[in-house]
């Protein structure tokens, strides 16, 4: 998945959390919110799409079916994890315990 569309959805999922969750009240909160939500995933996308750079494999040898699980793997799965885990770090910095 490229990436400007991983931080385009990752931002969306971010504003929509923001604006929806009954338990950020008042303008700054929701701004900070905002921010949190948007910033720290779309790092955590970057950094994911570093690590996929670097440490995909050249070749996957086994059945049809572990190739493609492994294809499917090593393009979203790594900007996955990375937006999973900025995702609950923005939680943690918007005081909303995951």
């Amino acid at each position: 998945m490229p990436l400007a569309m991983c931080i385009t959805l990752s931002s969306l999922v971010g504003i929509l959390a923001a604006y929806f969750d009954p338990r950020i009240q008042g303008f700054l909160h929701i701004s900070g919110a905002v921010l949190a939500f948007v910033l720290v995933p779309a790092l955590g996308i970057f950094i994911g799409n570093l690590l996929r750079l670097w440490l995909r494999p050249d070749v996957v040898l086994g059945t049809t079916q572990q190739v493609i699980g492994a294809r499917i793997f090593w393009a979203i799965g790594p900007q996955f994890i990375g937006w999973m885990v900025g995702f609950i770090a923005a939680s943690n910095l918007a005081g909303l315990p995951v």
